[in-house]
């Protein structure tokens, strides 16, 4: 099972970085977004002498301003008391090394982070090596470098800190077999574990793989005592909660927002979402979810897609069920517990998703056994693992650009409000207000958007009055959360006043969202000084005012 890496093998071991290598050139020209430009300007802000905070604050994501909320510059339902604030200053240094020295050169950040990246997975085949032979090592860590769940985490320089506590995380995993196997540099475990922390939060999930999985046996060392095992980890959580001290007196970590939430602030939140929350991780981790976008298939091809998604997820809990790989699947599950503090998303797993490739590439190499129904699965799960998944990620790459708004007719509206009545997703009106300074469109002088949900019903009442109602919540997708938690919810007849217009909470479900709520303007819809649109076909479209 086990083995050294040797002359014979190093072909097997080079691949999975010559594919690192090969998917993360298509994301060179995928140039900056969203978040890049916000740590750009605050790192030349520091670089000019002109920035008010330090270098390292640049995850500085929210803070609670009446007067953001009242501008629009916080959504309307945004709670009083948000914070979110991140230490992360070695990924803050990566990038400030970035802006010193090739400012105005995208694609040379994007080297940096792919550099990043092929470490890993070079790190992750050697973790790989230890355990299994060459060919089937390879397999693993090539699942591992090509996978969807990666594409977001190479390919937006911001979310370099998950690459960047991913190896550390990696290393520290290797120095402490290396001290559970008699060597003395494992003690340097700890220095990477604090350098994974002050990288990502996330980094904590490596946790579950230093706990659960098994200890590299048959190669030249010999596992020492459990005594020695033990005293390090002790170290390592010792050290962990140090951190975490640290962090929290120094005012880091989130506040009522339900995008981030933390376990020892609130935990009973942080309790009842692990059901659907890891569920939604574990769906990641096993099959590529990208394969279904959101309501842009007809709902039969929708279904079958999601039949072969379960299918591959199926034969990988098949195989990771059986020895050796359970112990593998329980450290990367494990792993996923404390990413529940966090929504969903593909870029959590970096470190989660090494515990499931021994796994997937085992039940790829089921394509070589007598048995029907191994070589089924095997050519389904690859076809998913190592075909389809480096697709999604190159695709993910070559669109990375947001897309004018097609259907939104910009023009004339400088020096008018854009109201945006409802949309499906919080992440459009980004998407929207990205879009505009990209590609140069013209900018409204406020952008208020007031409903999010699929299709509400909107009507009017009198003159000035908007009525929007969905009998299944507004704001219950994860971007909108991200401005209120679920412990401070909105209550009947709450009031909210903005520089557009004012909110009432008219309705609310028994889960605590709102119902039905009133907008009334300051101005008669039909003012020339406000222009609206709508969400339809995927895309936002100029609409007239609601009828009376």
């Amino acid at each position: 099972m086990s083995g050294t890496p040797t002359k014979e093998s190093s072909q097997w071991l080079l691949l999975p970085l010559i594919t690192a290598f090969v998917v993360g050139m298509t994301t060179l020209g995928s140039g900056f977004r969203l978040d890049d430009y916000l740590h750009g300007s605050q790192i030349r802000a520091t670089l000019e002498g002109t920035s008010t905070s330090p270098w390292w604050d640049i995850f500085f994501l929210a803070d609670f301003e009446p007067g953001k909320r009242f501008s629009g510059a916080m959504p309307w339902w945004t709670v009083d008391d948000l914070h979110i604030r991140f230490f992360r200053p070695l990924a803050a240094a990566s990038h400030l090394l970035d802006h010193r020295f090739w400012p105005e050169s995208a694609w040379v950040m994007h080297v940096h982070s792919v550099l990043i990246h092929i470490a890993l997975v070079g790190l992750v085949t050697l973790l790989y090596r230890r355990f299994y032979a060459a060919k089937s090592a390879s397999l693993a860590a090539v699942v591992f470098a090509v996978s969807v769940n990666h594409a977001s985490t190479v390919t937006w320089i911001a979310n370099r800190n998950a690459l960047l506590g991913a190896t550390f995380c990696v290393a520290t995993l290797l120095l402490y077999q290396d001290w559970c196997g008699g060597r003395s540099r494992g003690l340097f475990a700890i220095p990477t574990l604090v350098a994974g922390l002050l990288c990502a939060e996330a980094s904590i999930a490596v946790f579950g793989l230093l706990v659960l999985l098994p200890l590299p046996r048959g190669g030249p060392e010999k596992v020492t005592s459990t005594r020695r095992r033990w005293g390090l980890l002790a170290g390592l959580v010792l050290t962990t909660l140090a951190w975490r001290a640290l962090y929290s007196h120094y005012g880091f970590g989130a506040v009522h927002s339900g995008a981030y939430v933390d376990p020892l602030r609130s935990p009973g939140l942080f309790v009842s979402l692990i059901p659907e929350r890891l569920f939604s991780l574990w769906a990641m981790a096993v099959a590529p979810v990208r394969l279904v976008p959101d309501g842009e298939l007809a709902a039969p091809l929708e279904i079958v897609l999601i039949l072969v998604l379960v299918a591959c997820g199926a034969a990988v809990l098949r195989v990771g069920l059986t020895s050796p790989h359970r112990r593998w699947v329980a450290a990367g599950t494990f792993a996923m517990l404390p990413l529940v503090a966090s929504t969903p998303e593909e870029r959590l797993l970096t470190i989660a998703f090494i515990g499931f490739c021994p796994s997937i590439a085992a039940a790829i190499s089921g394509v070589t056994k007598p048995s029907w129904l191994s070589r089924v699965s095997g050519l389904l799960v690859g076809a998913l693992h190592v075909v389809v998944a480096p697709c999604l990620f190159v695709n993910y790459a070559l669109h990375f650009q947001p897309e004018p708004p097609l259907g939104l007719e910009l023009e004339g509206t400088k020096s008018r409000n854009l109201v945006l009545i409802s949309t499906p997703s919080v992440q459009n009106v980004t998407w929207l207000l990205e879009s505009q300074y990209v590609n140069q469109l013209p900018r409204p002088a406020f952008v208020w958007y007031l409903w999010v949900s699929d299709s509400p019903t909107v009507r009017r009442d009198g003159c000035c009055a908007i009525v929007i109602s969905d009998p299944r919540g507004h704001g219950r997708e994860p971007f909108s959360e991200f401005w209120r938690d679920q412990d401070t919810p909105l209550e009947l007849g709450q009031e909210v006043k903005t520089l557009g217009f004012d909110v009432r909470v008219e309705e609310v479900s028994q889960d605590g969202y709102v119902t039905r709520a009133r907008f009334d303007f300051r101005l008669p819809l039909e003012h020339p000084s406000l222009v609206f649109a709508d969400w339809m076909d995927g895309d936002f479209e100029n609409v007239q005012p609601p009828n009376g």
